[in-house]
């Protein structure tokens, strides 16, 4: 039996690498990209490494910054390889884990993916609406499922792993209302004016 889950998980990465080369493939060459996928694995190698440390979400974190650096130091544009690699992550998360929550997700991250360009409060447009959602639903989860996990780190009385979900969560609102292109001042004003 764990000869067929590690094949299963094995098939798993294998698809998710190709999902992720047949998104990049028109703007990236394949070598960068297969370079790019191992940087990932390794990443989310050690990130799973840590996790009686950080948990998910801190693995969330190590991947996403990691992903960072690697578009800053290789001219890649961030937002749109979070919004491709979000969905690939997802997908990896239910292969491994097998949880069902993972494919509400997934199934959420595609009706964003597909449709964010119509939302009328997410007027600008921009790249980002799938990969900041995907991490903050992701977030959500970690906070729920913390509280029945034996294992973990506390500060006071919330595990390490909450904490940053909540931080992580907050950020992902604040970044999905500013790459909104909304202002503050205008939402008041207008908030104003209509009582």
């Amino acid at each position: 039996m764990q000869f067929v889950l590690l094949a299963l998980k094995i098939i798993i990465f294998i698809v998710a690498d190709f999902v992720l080369w047949k998104k990049m493939r028109e703007e990236y060459k394949d070598d960068e990209i297969l370079r790019f996928s191992i940087f990932v694995l390794v990443l989310g190698i050690i990130g799973y490494l840590l996790r009686k440390y950080f948990e998910g979400s801190g693995i969330a974190v190590f991947v996403a910054l990691g992903t960072y650096m690697w578009c800053k130091n290789n001219k890649w544009e961030f937002w749109e390889i979070f919004d491709v690699l979000t969905p690939v992550a997802v997908f990896v998360w239910f292969g491994i884990t097998f949880e069902f929550f993972a494919l509400g997700v997934l199934f959420l991250l595609v009706i964003i993916k597909s449709n964010y360009r119509k939302f009328l409060w997410y007027k600008s447009g921009k790249m980002g609406l799938v990969g900041l959602s995907g991490i903050l639903m992701y977030s959500l989860y970690e906070i729920g499922v913390a509280f029945s996990r034996q294992t973990g780190i506390y500060l006071g009385s919330l595990k390490i792993s909450q904490i940053v979900s909540a931080f992580i969560i907050s950020y992902a609102g604040v970044a999905i209302y500013l790459r909104s292109d909304r202002k503050l001042k205008e939402e008041i004003w207008q908030l104003r004016k209509n009582k």
